[in-house]
C-alpha cells in the first residue's frame, strides 16, 4: 500500500534476544535489524496512525505499534498489535483512538524479548479544541416518496440491494451488503456493517424524508448482532425547513444471541417546526472488528406494516446455510459484483484411506513422489485422507522410511481461474510442531515471484502460533515483496474456523470467521491461479520429530468465480 514519506529509524537486536523469540527460525549467530516508519492522521479528536515495521531476518514481537506521549510526558499509546510476526518486507499496523485536545509526540515502537525498541524518529500531531457549538451543519432536506402513505421508498425492495442509500457518520464503521443465509434477516439481502473502531457506531439514511410538523410516526428496524452481541440503537433526528437540527430521539434495546434478529420499534412525535427526519441504526459499545446486520427499516404513519421477518435466521451449521450460490463484494469496492459457485464439497460420503481419490474424483492431490521446497516433508498423494461423519481428515505423520508425510488437496474446478472467492471450514485439533499450513493461490504461469501468490490461511502448527495471511505482489522480483497480516486466532485448537480469500481486480481480502482481517489494493496478482490446500513441513529445514502425528480436519470447501 502507498503511504506518505515517513521518517525511518533502525535498531539492532542482539543474537541472544532474537533467539528468545525465534529459536527455530534464526541462525544462532544472527542479528536482527528492526526499522520503522510512522504517520498519524488526526480527524477531530480521533487519530489514526499507521506504522510499517521491518525486521531482517524476521522476528516476532510481543507488542508492536505506535507509542505516544502527551505534552506532560503522560503515556498515550495507541492500542498495540500483539504477537506480531515482523517480516523483512514490512508488517503494517494501523490503530485508531480518541485523544483529548493537545499536542502529542509519537513514534514507531515494538517490544521484542521483553525489551522495547524505538524504531522511528519522533513526530508530532495536534488534536484541536472542538468548536463551541457541537451541532454539525446538516445536509439540505431531500424529499422521499412515501408508498401507501406509510413507508419510505428507500425501504422498498431497492434498499436490500443498494447500500448507496445508507452512509455513516464517521470512519468507525464501513457498510456493505450480504445475502449470506447466516447473516440476512428475511431470506434476502441485507445491509451489513463492519466495525472498524470500538464504540457506539451508527449508519443513517442519506436522505431525509419530508414529514408533517407535529405528526405522530412509527419507526422500527430489525437488527442482528455479530459475534459479540450488544445493544442496538434506533434513532430519529428532526430538522426544520432551513435544514437546522432541532432535536433527536433514540431507543436502545438489548439484541438477542448471534443469529437472532431483534426488532427495535418506537412511536415518535415530530416537533412543531420539523419538516424532515433522519433515521439512524447502530450498535452501542461495539467491539472492534465486530459486525451487525440490519434490514426492514421503517418510518411511517401507521404501525409497522412490514411485520416480523417471514422466516427465522438460519444457523450456520451446514454448507447450505453458509454457502449461498451468489455472493457480493462489500460496497467499498464499487458496484456489487456477481459470483457463481464452481465448487461446493460437504464431504457427505464416508471413505477410509486410501480410497479418497476414488470417492472424491473432483479433488486431486500432490503426487506422493513430491517433496516440499526445502525437502522437510513429502506429500502422500491423497492416500492418507479419510472421511467420516461429514469431515475429511488429512493425516500428518512420519512414514516407515523416516520421512515426514503431509497432504495437499487440489480442487480441480479451481485450477485455472482469474479472480474468485475461496472458502474452507477447518480446524487442527492438536498442535503439530514442525508442520505448517500454507493454503494458497499459485500462478498458472509458474513464474514466481513475478506473478505473485496469495496465502491464507498460513501459519505454523506449533502451539501458540496464529493464523497469518500474505499477498505476494504482482511484478515482484523477490519473495519478500509482499503484504502481510497476522490475526489473534491460533492455528490449532478445538475451535472450528471459516477462512475466505476474496480476490478481485485490484483487491484482495482475507476473512476469518466472518470478519475481514486484512485488505490490500496494492499490486494484487492479476494472472490466473490455482487453489492448493497445502500442508507441509517447516521451511527452516529443522528435523521433525517422528512422534508428531495428527489430522488436519476439513468440514467443507467451496469456491466461486465471476458470473
Amino acid at each position: 500500500m502507498s503511504s506518505l514519506p515517513q521518517a525511518r529509524r533502525t535498531t539492532t537486536l542482539s543474537a541472544g534476544a532474537a533467539l528468545i523469540v525465534l529459536a527455530t527460525a534464526l541462525p544462532s549467530l544472527a542479528t536482527t535489524t528492526l526499522t520503522g516508519t510512522v504517520n498519524a492522521q488526526p480527524s477531530g479528536s480521533s487519530v489514526t496512525a499507521t506504522t510499517t515495521i521491518s525486521a531482517s531476518p524476521a522476528v516476532r514481537a510481543s507488542l508492536a505499534g505506535v507509542c505516544a506521549r502527551d505534552s506532560a510526558g503522560g503515556v498515550a499509546d495507541l492500542p498495540f498489535a500483539t504477537n506480531v510476526k515482523i517480516i523483512p518486507s514490512g508488517t503494517i499496523v494501523t490503530r485508531t483512538r480518541t485523544f483529548a485536545p493537545g499536542t502529542y509526540t509519537y513514534w514507531s515502537c515494538a517490544q521484542v524479548s521483553g525489551t522495547w525498541h524505538r524504531l522511528s524518529d519522533t513526530k508530532t500531531f495536534v488534536v484541536p479544541t472542538p468548536a463551541s457549538s457541537p451541532t454539525p451543519t446538516p445536509p439540505q432536506p431531500v424529499a422521499a416518496t412515501l408508498i401507501d402513505s406509510n413507508r419510505l421508498s428507500l425501504n422498498a425492495q431497492s434498499i436490500t440491494t443498494d447500500t448507496s442509500s445508507w452512509t455513516t457518520f464517521d470512519s468507525r464503521v464501513t457498510l456493505g451488503i450480504t445475502n449470506d443465509a447466516a447473516k440476512v434477516i428475511d431470506g434476502d439481502q441485507a445491509v451489513r456493517a463492519w466495525v472498524i473502531t470500538a464504540g457506539d457506531v451508527r449508519a443513517h439514511l442519506r436522505t431525509r424524508p419530508s414529514i408533517v410538523p407535529g405528526g405522530a410516526y412509527q419507526v422500527s428496524s430489525w437488527l442482528r448482532p455479530g459475534q459479540d452481541g450488544g445493544t442496538g440503537s434506533l434513532g430519529v433526528a428532526w430538522y426544520d425547513a432551513a435544514g437546522k437540527w432541532l432535536s433527536a430521539t433514540a431507543k436502545a434495546a438489548a439484541l438477542g444471541s448471534t443469529g437472532t434478529a431483534t426488532q427495535i420499534a418506537s412511536q415518535v412525535v415530530a416537533p412543531p417546526q420539523a419538516t424532515s427526519a433522519l433515521v439512524s441504526v447502530g450498535l452501542n459499545g461495539a467491539s472492534a472488528e465486530d459486525d451487525f446486520t440490519f434490514d426492514r427499516t421503517y418510518l411511517g404513519t401507521a404501525l409497522d406494516p412490514l411485520g416480523p421477518p417471514s422466516a427465522p435466521i438460519p444457523t450456520p451449521t451446514s454448507l447450505v446455510n453458509t454457502m449461498p450460490t451468489a455472493i457480493t463484494l462489500p460496497a467499498s469496492t464499487g458496484a456489487p459484483n456477481g459470483w457463481r459457485r464452481v465448487l461446493a464439497e460437504d464431504f457427505a460420503t464416508d471413505v477410509a484411506a486410501p480410497g479418497f481419490a476414488a470417492a472424491y474424483p473432483a479433488i486431486g492431490s500432490y503426487p506422493d513422489t513430491w517433496a516440499n521446497s526445502v525437502r522437510s516433508s513429502w506429500y502422500s498423494g491423497g492416500k492418507t485422507v479419510s472421511v467420516s461423519h461429514g469431515v475429511a481428515r488429512a493425516r500428518v505423520s512420519t512414514d516407515a522410511a523416516g520421512r515426514p508425510r503431509t497432504e495437499t488437496l487440489v480442487p480441480k474446478a479451481t485450477q485455472s481461474q482469474l479472480y474468485g472467492r475461496y472458502l474452507i471450514r477447518w480446524r487442527v485439533p492438536s498442535a503439530l510442531p514442525g508442520y505448517k499450513v500454507a493454503w494458497l493461490l499459485w500462478p498458472n504461469s509458474e513464474i514466481w515471484p513475478r506473478d505473485g501468490e496469495i496465502d491464507f490461511p498460513e501459519g505454523s502448527l506449533e502451539s501458540g502460533r496464529n493464523i497469518e495471511g500474505y499477498v505476494h505482489h504482482q511484478g515482484a522480483t523477490v519473495g519478500s515483496d509482499q503484504a502481510a497480516v497476522t490475526s489473534q486466532i491460533s492455528t490449532t485448537g478445538s475451535d472450528w474456523h471459516t477462512t475466505e480469500i476474496i480476490w478481485a481486480a485490484g483487491l484482495c481480502q482475507f476473512v476469518l470467521d466472518g470478519r475481514v482481517i486484512g485488505t490490500t489494493t496494492s499490486r494484487v496478482p492479476n494472472t490466473s491461479m490455482g487453489w492448493r490446500i497445502q500442508t507441509e513441513g517447516n521451511l527452516s529445514g529443522q528435523p521433525i520429530s517422528a512422534a508428531v502425528t495428527g489430522d488436519i480436519e476439513i468440514d467443507w470447501i467451496a469456491a466461486y468465480a465471476r458470473s
